[in-house]
Formats: structure tokens, sequence, C-alpha cells
């Protein structure tokens, strides 16, 4: 009897350990979404693969891309824009659809910055004529990102993202050489697969 109670025992734990995860739980891997606001400044295209899964975590790493014209006030000169490249690693904790959403990544942005404006009139065949010639400085900044937000992530895999985001930036996006916290918002819509 004793051994038949120690098959019976070992084989439900040999079937327990088997068992899958709850198919409800386990969400698509892959998402494409589109943030308003959030790391790209203005807005973003990103790509996002959820890497690991467990119980009700879940760790995500996205990268995004971002184009903007220059937003200087000074430059009347729309032709040259700014690029920001989004990076970030998320970790998720909820339950089926709704999941609160802690993540940390960096912003790599390409910028532009009107340094100066020369102005020059001259004289053709009685014409006067004005040329003018922008001097524009390239950048490249890096700019630390976090964030704490709310996802939803529905069977059809229609994705919602919302985030409060905190920023951190030093020297020409700051003006100066002393950081500088700024707050930001972030609104993503997108699919899941």
């Amino acid at each position: 009897m004793k051994n038949i109670f120690l098959i019976l025992f070992c084989l439900s734990n040999f079937f327990a350990f088997a068992q899958k995860t709850d198919s409800s739980r386990v969400l698509p891997k892959n998402s494409v979404y589109v943030e308003l606001l959030g790391n790209g400044i203005l807005g973003s295209l990103n790509y996002e693969r959820i890497f690991w899964q467990k119980n009700n975590w879940r760790m995500a790493g996205r990268i995004g891309i971002s184009a903007f014209p220059n937003l200087d006030k000074d430059s009347d000169n729309l032709k040259y824009f700014q690029y920001t490249v989004p990076t970030e690693l998320s970790l998720l904790y909820g339950k089926n659809r709704h999941f609160l959403e802690f993540g940390a990544g960096v912003t790599l942005g390409f910028m532009d910055r009107l340094m100066f404006t020369y102005k020059r009139t001259t004289e053709i065949n009685g014409v006067r004529v004005t040329d003018t010639d922008e001097h524009h400085e390239r950048y490249t900044i890096l700019v630390p990102m976090f964030r704490l937000g709310y996802r939803y992530q529905g069977k059809n895999g229609f994705l919602f993202r919302f985030g409060l985001l905190g920023g951190i930036a030093k020297g020409s996006i700051a003006g100066g050489n002393d950081l500088y916290v700024f707050p930001s918002l972030g609104f993503s819509f997108g699919k899941s697969f």
C-alpha cells in the first residue's frame, strides 16, 4: 500500500510540474505602436518584444524612431530635422490584460540648433538682393527616461499604454551645463501579435 501511495504522490507532482502556463496569461510577444509625446519627445513609431513571462510578471524591450522639423524659434528654415531613437526596458505586473508598467531607458537624439544667421545685401544691375545664410550646429544627446504607467492588451491584439515619464537632460537641451529633470506624458496605441 505504501508503494502505491508513493507512486501516486510522485505522479501527481510530475503532472503538476508538466502543466502549461494558463494561455489567458501569456501575452503576444511582439507589439508595434505609435506613442504620442513620451520618450520620442513629440512622438515615435516603436517595436517592442516581451522576452520573459512568469506568473504575473513580464519583461519587455522596445526601440523606436522619431523625426520632426527643427523647433528652433529663431529659424525660418524647416529643412533641418531632429531625429530621436527611444529605447526602453519595461517590467510589467498584472493579470490578464491590465498591467502596471515600470520602465527605464535612454533616448538618443540627433539634434540641430541654429547658431547664427548671416544676412548679406548686394546690388546686382541696380536691383538690391538680400541673401540669408543660416549656420547650424548638429549634435547628439543622450536623455535617460523613466516611466510609471498603465498598459492594456486586449484579446484581439489591441494595445493601449499611458505613462508618466521623467527625463534627465544636461547641456544643450537644458540651456547650459546643469542637469535638468523634466516631466512628460506618453500615450500609445498599437497592435500586439
